[in-house]
């Protein structure tokens, strides 16, 4: 992984050494959102994922059955702090994709797999779970919170 790439990624995740923490207003380097044709599997529908899955299909992913190269679990709600967490895993999908609910909005955690998205993509996807995330705490144009 080019660690320069990732430069805007802020290091410290009690979780696991390997992980980094984004907060909401982090942006990565350019701002260019480009096209993610992956494929991905949701079989929840909470409000996190649904507005997931609409962002992901915007940027050219389509739905498809295990294995896809995006997986999305549902982690149980938690009082944690809202934040993107990245990390590798050893073997798995090439990105999976953990929501979890917390006090201030939906709180993701990806981890990429050895065959993982190329930067390009990773910060592709990066940058659409931190729009979803300060969406949610921003709330709609009129200044009323998100529910």
């Amino acid at each position: 992984m080019t660690r320069s790439a990732l430069a805007w990624i802020l290091v410290g995740c009690s979780a696991s050494p390997n992980l980094h923490q984004l907060g909401p207003n982090v942006l990565p380097r350019g701002g260019v959102n480009l096209p993610l044709p992956r494929t991905y599997f949701a079989k929840d529908n909470t409000s996190a994922a649904v507005r997931l899955k609409a962002r992901l299909e915007s940027m050219g992913a389509t739905q498809d059955q295990p294995p896809a190269a995006l997986e999305i679990h549902l982690e149980p709600r938690s009082s944690e702090p809202q934040t993107l967490s990245i990390g590798t895993v050893p073997m798995g999908p090439p990105a999976w994709i953990g929501i979890r609910e917390t006090e201030q909005g939906p709180a993701f955690r990806v981890l990429y797999g050895p065959n993982g998205l190329d930067d390009a993509e990773r910060a592709t996807l990066e940058r659409a779970l931190l729009d979803l995330m300060q969406e949610t705490t921003a709330g709609p144009p009129n200044g009323d919170p998100a529910k």
